[in-house]
């Protein structure tokens, strides 16, 4: 199970800047990148704990890009919902990929569940045009979100 354990808020950014100095920018949104392997607890799942408690922290939407680890990041907004502060405001699955079932889980999580959007792009989700469909169908509309590489009709 992805678990952020008992990692403290960072104090510093990736960038080099302290907090403070970044809480002085005006930043739209943070990308976190998440890869599942054999092995949950890598330098990604440190990467990702840090950078959504920067966004819940900083009330900042966050795009998260997944891969092959939908039921691991499922399960970790799930132990989130419990403390809703925890959770940035917005949540944008980028270029989702994981399965059908899984989007009404993300959108019913409790007390978060409202904050998710998927988002799909030519690049990544064209390649499986079937599932490609099934997954934009099952997508409530007004979670729905079209990336600028997204040429093909749906």
């Amino acid at each position: 199970m992805l678990s952020c354990g008992d990692t403290p808020t960072a104090n510093r950014t990736g960038g080099g800047e302290s907090l403070s100095q970044a809480k002085s920018h005006t930043t739209l949104a943070l990308h976190a990148c998440y890869t599942c392997t054999l092995f949950v607890n890598t330098p990604y799942t440190t990467l990702l704990c840090t950078q959504v408690a920067l966004a819940a922290e900083f009330k900042r939407p966050v795009s998260v890009h997944c891969v092959k680890g939908y039921g691991h990041l499922l399960d970790f907004f799930t132990s989130l919902s419990k403390d809703p502060d925890s959770c940035p405001p917005k949540v944008m699955l980028h270029s989702y990929g994981g399965s059908v079932e899984e989007i009404p889980r993300f959108c019913k999580l409790a007390n978060i569940g409202s904050r998710f959007y998927f988002s799909f792009s030519h690049a990544i989700n064209h390649r499986t045009p079937e599932k490609l469909r099934a997954r934009v169908a099952a997508v409530p509309d007004d979670r729905l979100l079209l990336e600028s590489d997204q040429v093909c009709g749906l």
